[in-house]
């Protein structure tokens, strides 16, 4: 008969085993970057140039933002979606920053920046401008 400890044990032993099984992916998930079309910000038109796009998990995007010099300190929000994404790094005129992370960026004048990224989750994710998505500036990421 076992013992209270050995069925623990036990118990433990097979859980781990579970819980241990490797994730295997073929090859270079980061290589053979998706260029997104590029999202053009017109803030005299008060326009996105895209507002939807449609993407899969597990693979890699370089998404290129631009804006005119109309309006100093324009955003650009997607929490949600930089929330469930791994972010490999951020190219911001020829800048190159590498985080973990991203909340929103920001224009304090004309540029463009290239956020590289790779959706883990699936959802529907809007990006905004904050101050702006009622005159237009909003759009949605849809992720499979």
């Amino acid at each position: 008969m076992p013992t209270r400890r050995s069925a623990m044990l036990t118990l433990a032993a097979g859980a781990s085993a579970l819980v241990v099984r490797p994730v295997l992916a073929k090859g270079n998930l980061a290589s053979n970057p998706v260029r997104l079309p590029e999202l053009k910000i017109d803030t005299v038109n008060l326009k996105y140039s895209v507002t939807d796009y449609e993407l899969e998990t597990g693979k890699y995007y370089f998404w290129t933002i631009s804006c005119d010099d109309a309006e100093e300190g324009i955003q650009v929000m997607a929490p949600e979606l930089f929330q469930n994404s791994w972010i490999n790094q951020i190219v911001a005129n020829d800048m190159v920053t590498h985080t973990t992370s991203l909340y929103s960026i920001e224009f304090g004048a004309a540029g463009t920046i290239q956020i590289q990224f790779m959706p883990i989750r699936p959802g529907a994710y809007a990006f905004y401008s904050p101050g702006f998505e009622n005159k237009g500036l909003k759009g949605k990421i849809i992720v499979n």
